[in-house]
């Protein structure tokens, strides 16, 4: 991990002050990164949107999608997903995107800050109880260089993922085989002797029916600490991210590591970053403009941006779904 160095203004380098990439492979900076397994996901077309069946897409009447608004976990043949399907495929798109930025060579870093001139005056900013501190007053101008983190995949967090095929195949594929890591098995009870499995993952238990109900209390707490303390499954997302959001951070990330610009990023056909409330331009994320009339592309591409970086930092770790920082990384 590089954490950035303090250095005197005279010793700053133009290479210190380039902004122009995001990842450097084997010390090399790589501008345009040749994704082959990884590309951004174009916004479904308002007119496939309305096809769907009632209960699966709802569309309001001005057009804008509210699918995958409500979190509810999934049930079929007995099994249940803690959240939505959409989620896990969202991490396992991180996962092969930095599977892949891996690959790309022994040492490859991403950039989480660029390089910048550090304050020269006083300032007061606000502190972890909320109150004034003081940043002290330093004689000189200095300029602290970029921060990176090495991209390297933590596979002990990923035992059965089987993360080559991660990297080869595409969720639908890879979910067929590999959607028990994340589904439990909803309670049920059972009526027949050929229902019996001897599977490791149940308990079995026997109840006569006209036990005490105080009884049968007492005893299921016992059955409990028998259980997960975390609960089914094994791999589990944080909070409740939301969908449209996390394609948002995912499309900026890989559309800015193939090196393409804020601009074209926010205002592609095919809408790349979506509206996620009703208050921004129809299906699109809101650009906000300057007085003067200028829009803030490189605004609104760095917010998605330095969140997707968090949520690939968080899958080399074999997490995901967390919050990512209020103000992202300052770059």
């Amino acid at each position: 991990m590089g954490k950035g160095r303090e250095i005197h203004e005279k010793n700053v380098k133009p290479h210190h002050k380039d902004k122009s990439y995001y990842v450097t492979v084997d010390g090399n900076p790589v501008p345009d990164v040749d994704l082959q397994k990884s590309r951004e996901v174009k916004k479904e077309p308002l007119s496939r949107l309305k096809k769907r069946p009632v209960g699966i897409e709802y569309v309001r009447p001005d057009g804008f999608s509210m699918r995958h608004r409500t979190v509810d976990a999934r049930i079929k043949d007995g099994r249940a997903l803690d959240k939505g399907i959409q989620l896990y495929r969202h991490w396992f798109q991180f996962l092969k995107l930095a599977l892949e930025l891996e690959s790309l060579g022994d040492q490859v870093e991403i950039v989480t800050r660029n390089g910048r001139y550090l304050p020269t005056d006083e300032r007061e900013i606000r502190g972890v109880d909320r109150e004034l501190v003081k940043i002290p007053f330093r004689k000189g101008k200095f300029f602290k260089t970029r921060e990176t983190v090495h991209i390297r995949v933590n596979r002990e967090k990923y035992e059965g993922w089987d993360l080559d095929e991660v990297l080869s195949n595409t969720f639908n594929q890879w979910w067929k085989s590999h959607s028990h890591l994340f589904e439990g098995h909803y309670p049920t009870q059972i009526t027949s002797k050929d229902e019996w499995d001897d599977s490791p993952e149940f308990i079995y238990v026997r109840i006569d029916k006209y036990s005490r109900t105080r009884d049968v209390d007492e005893f299921m707490k016992t059955i409990k600490v028998q259980m997960s303390a975390e609960g089914s499954p094994r791999y589990r997302i944080d909070g409740h991210p939301r969908p449209d959001v996390l394609q948002n951070r995912y499309n900026s990330l890989v559309m800015g590591l193939k090196g393409m610009k804020p601009k074209e990023i926010c205002t592609h056909k095919e809408i790349y970053l979506r509206a996620t409330d009703d208050k921004g331009d129809g299906e699109r994320l809101k650009v906000s403009v300057t007085k003067n009339g200028k829009s803030l592309y490189p605004i609104v591409v760095k917010q998605q941006r330095d969140g997707g970086i968090h949520h690939l930092l968080d899958v080399m770790k074999g997490v995901f779904g967390s919050v990512p920082p209020q103000r992202g990384f300052k770059g």
